[in-house]
Parts: C-alpha cells; structure tokens; sequence
C-alpha cells in the first residue's frame, strides 16, 4: 500500500514530453531562479525606479557584492535570500517528509514553527519577514486547527480587503508536485494559498504561476516560441479567472498579466507595490519578454518597488523557461548554497527525478553526512560569535541599529499602504487614515517588543558561548537594562501597547507587530542570525 501510495507522487517518463534530464533542469531553474530573484531583488526593495538608477547606475546592481549597504539591507549577508524563499522551502521540506504529499496543516505547523525559530541550522533565532496577513492569521486562535477558517476570519474582518503578495511569494515549488496532473496541482495550490490568505485575488494569482509553471514542466507548450507561449498564457489566465467571482477582478488579473511594459505596472508605487496582481503580472511580464535570465531580473530590480518578492517569482519563472544550466553562476553564490542543495537534491529524490545512488551528494553518505553537520555547526558558531560581538561593542553599536531599524521602517512604511487601491477608492477617507495611525503604533510595539526579546536571546547566545567570560555577559546584561529603558520611554509614549500587547495570547515568540489594513509585518534577517522589525506588504 505503501508502494503505490508513493508511486501517485513521484516522476514516472509519461509525466512530460521532455526528457528527464530536461525535466530536471527546469525544476532545479525554478527552485534557484526563485533563490536568485530574491536575492539581488533585495538590491532595491522599497526604493523607488529614480532611487534605484541613483545608487546602480542603468544596468543595476551587477552582483551581491555591490548591493548599497544602507541601514535596511547591511541586516543580511551578501547573496542571502529573504522569506519569499524561506517560505517556498518550508512547502518543500514538507513535501519530502510527507512522501510527496502536499498538506495544509503540515505547512501551517511548518510555518507556526518557523515564526518561532526559522532554520535553526543556519543560525535563525526565529522566523523572518512575516507579512501582517500571514501574521494574523498564524496568530489566530484556530490556524493549527483550522488554517483557511482562520485565514477568512482575517480577511472578512478586513472588510475582504487584503490581497496581498504574500501567497504567490512562495508558489513556485506547488507547480511542481505532481505537475502531470493539473487537477492536482490546483487542489495543492490553492490548499496551501488559503492557509494564510483568503483572497480570491491571492488565489487567482497562485494558480496562474502554478499552472504556467506545471504546463512547461509537461512540455505541452514551448516557453521558447512565443506563439506557444502566447498560448499556454491564455490557458493559465484562463484558469486562474475560474477563480474569481468579479468580472472587474478578472479583467484585471488580465491586463496585469498580459501588460505590454514595466512601466505600465508601476512597481514602485509605494501605496499599492504589494498588490498581489502586481507580483503576478511581473512574473508573466518576464516569462513572455525575456530572452535572457540575468538581463530580465535586471531590469525587474530595477523597476524597484517591492523588488525581492516580485523577483522571487519571475526568478522561479524564467528559471523553469530557461533551466538551471542558463542561470548567472555568479549569482548562484548563495552563503547557505550548500545547504540549499542538499534540500534541493532530497526534494528530487522524493518526486522521483533522480535516485539516490545517482547523485554525488550521496556518495559515502555516512562519513559525509558528519562532515556537513561539523561544518554547519562552524558556520553556526562564527554567525553566534559574530552576533556576541556586535551586542558588546557597547552604545554607539546599540543605537547604530536602532537608527537602522527606523530608516528600514521608514522606507517600508512607504510601500504598506492599501494594495488594492483601485477596488477601494471609495473606502480611503477616514478609514485609510485609521489605519495609518495604527500602523504606526503597531510599528512601534513591534519594534519595542522585538528589541526585548532580541536582547534577550543575544544573552542567552552569550552565556552559551561565552561562559568564562563575565565581561562579555555583564556587556550584554548592560545592552539589555539599556534598552529595556529606551523601550520603557517608548512605553510612556504610546498609550494603547500594553492593550495590544494583552490581545494576542499566542504571539510570535512576541516579536511581531499588529499593523492594521492591508499592510503586513516583516521581521527581516541579515544573516539568518539577527532579527528587527519593519513592515512589507507580503
């Protein structure tokens, strides 16, 4: 029973008009085109085109090396991805221990998880860049139980107001499972859509990238003719309206995918760079337009705007058109590439696209396998080191990232604003600016929250690795009275924290803020180690 239960979830010849070879090669573009986009698409997220041109001249940033480290992007390491592919790889992991069965309260206990504690192995100390969507509705009290009850909640207690990007961010890899049955790559898409957002609008948009992506994995249409692409276009658009009720909406969902230019979507809009139908339509835009994966991206960064998530998803696109053997090696440099491969490689094992003792990565697996661990826990323990010793170089350093965390916010506060702006015009008024307001103090309790919390942890990192040195823990209980302060400061200027703080019993390990609308919270990683606060339509 086993055996032919499996069997349902993995590659068998007749899936695909390409050869396994190809086959393989587009998934692996898709999975690391998606890394890539996220990537370097953090070069200008929240900037807008004018700024962007400013700081990378007219071809854009032309590796991670380059990118500006300004207080909002020196939070990660050069090359790493952000939670767009974070969020991805939590669906594939999920896939590979559940024998290639894709399942919504698996994810939610994979997502409610990674809030609390991200990738513990690359040195997380809890989640990163969670969406104000996604983060009401992990926090409701029902989403282990019930994740799409609790996603609707939000979303009718919204006014069926939020369309955010947050569930096309990480749909790339659903195209893929079981991608010889569309049915069943539909089902699996939209189960894993609703888990956080209720939207048709979000759902819509999952199921067009979902769809393009499963067809070219067929080999029904030639990514590469552009009649054939015109065509397998139709036939995604085509499905994904079946999901909205609105012929305003599906008309809509249309014009973004099928948009003759960048411009025309106007990426860096800061009051609606979240719109779902905006990350989708950038998506088509470069499968249909690109002849060239690194040039594309470019251009997309470029545009600026909410410029990783948009770039995670053309990134998954071109990368499933093209192959992984025509994506820019140099951006392939991941600081975690050796951990992601290793996910990557488990991944094709599950679905049946290439075998165990075919692969390299398992040759001598016992012996290797421990070499890995010992690496790991080096990479580990340099990442805590380098966290110590950031928290003990005393207050300059403190208020260096606290200054960082406010430019973060502000930029990002630009882009949370209402993504859906043209189904709301008549809903701005008053109500916009309530939740303008209540944004920022959101903001604010996040941040002071968050500080807490992470001045905790970096003690607790400290007693662990620092044990004989009293010095280095007096400085970090000192960073800890210090801030406690500052945060004591901000208490007496926000009247409404302490109610808000006494709302939501199931916090994110209480390091995340409750801005209202359609905007959403993100706690962003430098490098898999850090944690601060700031907002993102996501």
């Amino acid at each position: 029973m086993a055996e032919a239960e499996s069997s349902l979830h993995t590659y068998a010849p007749n899936w695909s008009k390409l050869s396994k070879d190809d086959v393989i090669d587009k998934v692996k573009g898709i999975l690391y085109g998606q890394a890539i986009g996220d990537a370097i698409g953090l070069a200008t997220e929240f900037m807008t085109k004018a700024e962007a041109k400013k700081y990378y001249g007219k071809n854009g940033p032309s590796s991670y090396k380059v990118i500006v480290p300004d207080m909002h992007r020196e939070r990660w390491l050069q090359g790493d991805w952000t939670d767009d592919t974070d969020q991805m790889l939590l669906i594939l992991l999920g896939v590979v221990e559940n024998n290639g069965k894709v399942l919504k309260e698996d994810f939610a206990k994979r997502m409610w998880n990674w809030t609390k504690e991200g990738y513990a192995e690359l040195g997380d100390r809890g989640g990163m860049g969670i969406g104000m969507t996604t983060h009401h509705t992990i926090n409701h009290q029902m989403f282990l139980d019930d994740p799409h009850k609790a996603a609707n909640d939000i979303w009718e207690s919204s006014n069926r107001f939020l369309a955010a990007n947050g569930a096309a961010m990480r749909t790339s890899v659903l195209g893929i499972v079981n991608f010889n049955d569309l049915t069943k790559v539909w089902e699996n898409t939209k189960e894993i859509s609703l888990t956080t957002h209720a939207d048709p609008r979000c759902t819509a948009s999952c199921i067009a990238i979902t769809t393009a992506i499963a067809l070219m994995l067929q080999g029904e249409y030639d990514p590469l003719n552009k009649k054939s692409l015109d065509q397998l276009v139709h036939r995604c658009l085509q499905k994904a309206q079946e999901y909205l009720t609105s012929n305003d909406h599906k008309k809509e969902l249309v014009d973004h995918a099928k948009t003759k230019s960048w411009d025309k979507l106007k990426l860096d809009d800061r009051k609606t760079m979240g719109y779902t139908f905006k990350t989708m339509g950038a998506g088509f835009f470069a499968l249909q337009n690109s002849k060239d994966f690194r040039k594309t991206i470019m251009e997309l960064v470029m545009e600026a705007g909410d410029a990783d998530t948009n770039g995670a998803v053309a990134g998954a696109m071109m990368g499933c058109k093209f192959g992984f053997k025509k994506l820019p090696e140099d951006l392939l440099q991941f600081p975690h590439r050796k951990w992601l491969d290793r996910k990557v490689h488990q991944f094709l094992v599950t679905i049946g696209l290439t075998d165990q003792q075919q692969s390299k990565v398992d040759q001598g697996e016992s012996q290797t396998e421990k070499e890995r661990d010992q690496e790991n826990q080096k990479e580990d323990t340099l990442d805590q080191t380098e966290t110590v010793n950031k928290n003990t170089k005393g207050d300059n350093q403190a208020e260096a990232m606290n200054q960082g965390r406010d430019v973060g916010d502000k930029n990002q506060d630009q882009k949370d604003i209402a993504i859906t702006k043209d189904e709301n015009q008549g809903a701005q008024g008053e109500s916009k600016d309530a939740k303008d307001d209540n944004q920022v103090e959101g903001m604010n309790q996040g941040t002071d929250v968050e500080d807490k919390n992470e001045d905790q942890k970096d003690i607790a990192i400290t007693k662990d690795d620092n044990q004989g040195t009293q010095d280095a823990s007096q400085d970090a209980k000192d960073n800890q009275e210090k801030v406690a302060d500052r945060d004591a400061s901000k208490d007496d200027k926000k009247e409404n924290q302490d109610a808000m703080d006494g709302q939501d019993t199931r916090s994110l390990d209480q390091n995340q803020d409750q801005p209202p609308g359609d905007q959403e919270v993100t706690t962003e990683s430098m490098d898999h180690s850090t944690t601060t606060a700031s907002s993102s339509t996501e």
